[in-house]
């Protein structure tokens, strides 16, 4: 029988809530997630110096050259780069905005070295009292988390993939790996497969655009990563 993983969560803001005045990812777009009582998505990267910030890409701009964030500082970071995004935040800082107030789903990013990344991670968790949930591209980090975090978390599949000879589909594998949800994206529904995978586990879909997209993934999951082009933010 399938756990109800995702009991009262149905949206999950991609990156926070953010749009031309708030970046995403940003403790502004954050703030904003929690006073709409709404879940929120974010991603994490490990610095050189072993800080864990709030980014998506794996890279900034320096002076129109990509720099690998892995190969930077914090305080190089804000410093000494011009970047897109000026308010890139510390892990920990994001953790301590949303208190507890509404759920996190993290996505583990794969840049760095396996392993780098997921013990600095557990060492900030292992502190923090309220709920989340985490994701992965990289299996070896969800089974290893899965050993030492009292957390659920699951499986990002990639757009790329070829999803119809992957062994993902199986919920038995699934199970024997200890796999708590599935994360899938959209673009790739419909598809029988996972309408009938989602009656084992959880499933969830990214990234949602608008209500439309959202009625359409209905029969597929049981909540959606939903980027917030259609949400007013005062």
């Amino acid at each position: 029988m399938k756990k109800n993983l995702f009991k009262d969560i149905s949206i999950i803001a991609h990156r926070g809530l953010h749009n031309q005045k708030i970046s995403e990812n940003s403790i502004l777009a954050f703030r904003e997630a929690c006073k709409k009582n709404m879940p929120i998505e974010l991603d994490i990267h490990l610095l050189q110096d072993h800080n864990i910030i709030v980014y998506h890409d794996d890279y900034v701009k320096v002076k129109n050259k990509k720099k690998p964030l892995k190969e930077i500082t914090y305080q190089q970071l804000q410093t000494n780069f011009p970047i897109n995004n000026p308010e890139i935040p510390l892990f920990k800082t994001a953790l301590e905005e949303v208190n507890g107030k509404v759920p996190i789903l993290i996505e583990i990013k794969t840049d760095q070295k396996f392993k780098k990344l997921e013990k600095e991670t557990i060492k900030i968790l292992k502190n923090y009292k309220g709920l989340y949930f985490i994701q992965s591209f990289r299996l070896r980090s969800i089974l290893y988390l899965k050993r030492k975090l009292h957390c659920k978390i699951g499986l990002l599949i990639h757009t790329k993939t070829n999803t119809q000879k992957n062994w993902f589909f199986n919920p038995i594998i699934l199970k024997i790996l200890k796999i708590d949800f599935l994360s899938y994206p959209f673009k790739n529904i419909p598809n029988k497969k996972i309408e009938k995978l989602n009656k084992k586990i959880p499933v969830l879909l990214w990234t949602i655009h608008n209500e439309k997209e959202q009625k359409c993934a209905e029969n597929y999951c049981d909540a959606v990563i939903f980027e917030n082009t259609s949400c007013e933010i005062n």
